[in-house]
């Protein structure tokens, strides 16, 4: 018995085209989906992180700035200090003092009140800075800046610091706003 297989080049061509549409078939089958944008990935893999991105490759022109604030760029001129910064990294100037601070002492020692309540006076001019602080621990110190015109501080702390609280100031009498 003599068996005999004949294959013409059409039956070729059929079975090609057949063995590519199954294994095209499988590897859809096999990544799970058949949406080419997610084409063999989970959801973790398609999650952007700082590792997936460029260095350099973002700037403000690519970012929604009312959202992330943009680089600084301005400054002040003079005796003007930074008072606001814009969204877009504009600054906003607020003056400073006119002339150079003078006849600025240290006043030690200028602390009244009691309980969780201090305030810092200046016998003469007015409070640049100001600290008070327990002795018994001095990680509790708590400062105060400048305000125009004022010759007191008011220091509040959550609690009673104890007794022996010591109050500093540096206080001048021109040059201040």
């Amino acid at each position: 018995m003599d068996i005999r297989i004949h294959f013409e080049k059409r039956h070729l061509y059929v079975f090609g085209i057949l063995t590519a549409v199954l294994i095209s078939g499988w590897l859809v089958n096999a990544f799970g989906t058949s949406n080419p944008a997610v084409f063999g990935h989970s959801a973790g893999e398609l999650i952007v992180d700082s590792s997936s991105i460029v260095d350099s490759s973002i700037n403000v022109s690519k970012v929604n700035t009312s959202q992330i604030q943009a680089r600084v760029t301005g400054t002040c001129a003079g005796n003007n200090f930074v008072q606001s910064v814009g969204s877009g990294g504009t600054v906003g100037c607020g003056a400073g003092p006119s002339t150079g601070l003078s006849g600025c002492t240290r006043q030690i020692g200028v602390g009244s009140g009691s309980g969780s309540s201090r305030t810092a006076t200046c016998s003469s001019g007015v409070v640049i800075f100001a600290a008070c602080y327990p002795p018994s621990n001095a990680s509790a110190v708590l400062n105060g800046i400048h305000y125009p015109s004022t010759t007191t501080v008011d220091f509040v702390w959550i609690g009673d610091p104890g007794s022996g609280v010591i109050c500093d100031a540096i206080c001048c009498t021109s040059g201040l706003v």
